[in-house]
């Protein structure tokens, strides 16, 4: 489901769900049934199902299975993550009924819910910024729905803002690199800032010890004063880092002018990656393999 149906669904009954979420965490519960998150909701079970499943789509529940008897409705089996996981096997119930574990129609969909404190509805740039500080591994799954997201928003510059973490979270995916968005220097706010001293060889010996980089979702693309303000600041992290490399993105492309400003061969070199670039991350859950092709 995406967040664009959500939206279609009154705020009051995304906060009734999370306030019974939120209270069933608390009293210890780690799953939930339709029926009963619909009914101490006060929303239709259309509507809790619904917002369950944009849950999980985000990776914030997860929908599991439990197999109950068709005849006195006791369950079997322990709670299964995938379909595959339900063995196909006749089992006997207490009741006297006999059934195959395999059969769907015995299935039952409840919703784990995770254990940490968290706010089951965020906004875009809030998710970006929370998961920041740990997220790795995240699924490619992710970073369309982000992307997607980001595309939709109307408020441009606050949409360049987030776009920042969006790419940090994209190094992050990267193991060994320690990601800074929005680091002040004294040439001015870095967009991203990567370490590499725990990189692995290839990409420590590629770009050095840290490199910066820029970003850019503006109509028209990059623009050469764009292309003057960031070539200072990697030219200082340069000087202080032994950088070889730095990554401009920009989701609408470059001018001319700019394009070649900042192709030229100086230290650092910089990378440019357009949108096309960045939907081949988004589709791979990393940037390693648009970075490994711009080395070579």
């Amino acid at each position: 489901m995406s967040s664009k149906k959500l939206e279609s669904i009154p705020k009051e009954n995304c906060k009734a769900l999370e306030t019974y979420l939120n209270e069933a965490r608390a009293s210890g519960t780690n799953y939930v049934r339709l029926p009963i998150v619909a009914r101490e909701s006060e929303v239709s079970e259309q509507t809790a199902l619904d917002i369950l499943t944009y849950l999980c789509d985000e990776n914030i529940l997860q929908a599991k299975l439990k197999v109950r008897c068709p005849k006195c409705n006791s369950q079997h089996g322990g709670v299964f993550g995938r379909q595959s996981d339900v063995p196909d096997k006749m089992v006997d119930c207490m009741c006297g009924k006999r059934f195959n574990l395999a059969e769907s129609r015995h299935w039952e969909v409840i919703y784990e819910i995770p254990d940490e404190d968290f706010d089951f509805f965020l906004e875009v740039h809030e998710r970006l910024e929370r998961f920041q500080e740990s997220a790795r591994n995240l699924p490619s799954s992710y970073f369309r729905n982000e992307f997607e997201e980001l595309s939709q928003m109307e408020d441009h510059h606050a949409r360049g803002r987030y776009f920042d973490h969006f790419i940090g979270l994209l190094f992050c995916q990267i193991d060994g690199l320690r990601v800074q968005v929005k680091d002040k220097r004294s040439e001015g706010e870095v967009d991203v800032v990567v370490t590499c001293l725990d990189a692995d060889e290839w990409l420590f010996r590629a770009v050095g010890c840290a490199t910066v980089v820029e970003n850019k979702w503006q109509d028209g693309g990059a623009t050469q004063g764009d292309a003057n303000q960031f070539r200072p600041k990697a030219e200082e992290v340069a000087t202080r880092t032994l950088c070889r490399a730095a990554y401009f993105f920009s989701v609408d492309g470059y001018t001319s002018d700019a394009e070649e400003s900042l192709r030229r061969d100086d230290e650092p070199t910089i990378i440019l990656f357009d949108q096309e670039d960045i939907h081949g991350m988004i589709e791979e859950g990393t940037p390693e393999s648009a970075i490994r092709e711009s080395i070579l």
